[in-house]
């Protein structure tokens, strides 16, 4: 739809060219969205936050954004995260440590009390392992 929109198409041509294509299956929010947020799983992990953020202004409702980041393990996704990046600041003390990770995990949209405590078990695990 935005993009037509862009285009300068009447709504009238949009909404038959939309009709059309639900009809064939070819457009589905909520195959989009799932299929948006198993692909940032894989490969550019992000929080609850930043991908209803991201599929919203793709236009997807609200609702539909809900229902596909239910069952979504954050604090799994945060400790997987983290732990890729924990090796890059292996050698910084631990307020650092937590500073830099705590600021790439809020980028990642991951909220602060979920960061900190997954970056106090991995430093926790660092701590065991030397």
């Amino acid at each position: 739809r935005q993009n037509l929109q862009k285009a300068k198409v009447t709504d009238e041509i949009i909404d038959s060219v939309l009709d059309k294509l639900r009809a064939v299956s070819l457009v589905n929010d909520s195959e989009f969205a799932r299929e948006w947020v198993e692909n940032r799983i894989k490969f550019r992990p992000r929080g609850k936050r930043a991908l209803s953020s991201e599929l919203f202004q793709k236009g997807i409702s609200n609702q539909i954004i809900e229902e596909t980041l239910q069952g979504l393990n954050e604090e799994q996704l945060a400790f997987n995260l983290a732990r890729k990046k924990m090796a890059k600041h292996i050698h910084l003390e631990k307020s650092e440590f937590q500073k830099k990770l705590s600021g790439y995990l809020s980028r990642s949209g991951f909220n602060y009390s979920l960061s900190k405590e997954v970056i106090n078990n991995i430093w926790i695990e660092l701590e065991e392992q030397l």
